[in-house]
């Protein structure tokens, strides 16, 4: 499948944002990831002020909307153009144990595309995920089976909270809060390990690719270290007595 470069992307961005400001009206993206977005925060200061909104569905979801056009620019706010859509077994007593990729391939070979759809979650051999709304009736009209196993989709309101990500609170010690030093801590890893990532632009922070393996961590940093996972530095409280900084955070599990 054609993928845009980021010239492409930032163009795109560049063209929704002047549409969205010059109609006075708001303009949605498809679901995007990381790279993408990481490619709309490269540009954002660059935008026309026409106010930017992300959705998507949870907090630490992968995949993202973007809508331009807020209630502060336009005078009006246009919400989200998404269906939240659960796909559950007909019979727990035939049931397959199923996975992330069952249900998206089960989705995909009906037409759809990848970014029609966010993050799809599964609890209890049930899948819960927004959707464009676009191709809502495809999945509740077509979608009968997901491998061998019938199925039934619906719309409900909202994720369900066993579907939720949980948050772990954690903490620990650190001798700065360099990104490097930060990252190894909170996913378990060797500092040199932590610093070949960021330097291979394998790690997000904000949305953003984080390149710099010296800069400083903020409280409410986002970060995302491909292969171990996601979490919210929340910040530090004090030095231990050796000196060391006692570092706070919450890592979705």
């Amino acid at each position: 499948m054609y993928k845009n470069t980021k010239e492409e992307n930032k163009k795109r961005f560049m063209e929704l944002s002047e549409r969205s400001y010059t109609e006075s009206r708001c303009i949605f993206t498809d679901f995007m990831g990381e790279a993408d977005l990481n490619d709309l925060m490269e540009i954002r200061n660059k935008l026309y002020a026409c106010g930017i909104r992300e959705f998507g569905g949870f907090e630490g979801a992968a995949h993202i909307m973007v809508g331009f056009g807020d209630e502060e620019t336009l005078g009006y706010e246009e919400p989200f153009p998404v269906d939240c859509i659960m796909i559950s077994q007909k019979s727990k007593k035939f049931a397959e144990d199923m996975e992330h990729k069952d249900y998206l391939g089960a989705l995909m070979n009906l037409g759809i595309l990848r970014s029609s759809l966010g993050d799809l979650v599964i609890f209890d051999n049930s899948c819960c995920f927004y959707c464009r709304k676009e191709v809502t009736d495809i999945i509740l009209t077509e979608l009968k089976r997901v491998r061998h196993t019938s199925v039934i989709a619906e719309v409900i309101d909202s994720f369900p909270p066993e579907f939720l990500p949980e948050l772990h609170e954690e903490s620990g010690t650190i001798q700065s809060i360099r990104m490097d030093s930060c990252i190894a801590r909170i996913f378990r890893m060797s500092r040199e390990e932590a610093k070949r990532l960021v330097q291979g632009e394998k790690v997000i922070r904000n949305g953003r690719i984080e390149k710099n393996p010296s800069v400083e961590l903020k409280p409410g940093d986002m970060i995302s270290a491909r292969g171990y996972g996601k979490a919210i530095y929340t910040g530090e409280e004090g030095e231990t007595k050796k000196g060391r900084l006692k570092i706070n955070w919450k890592r979705f599990v």
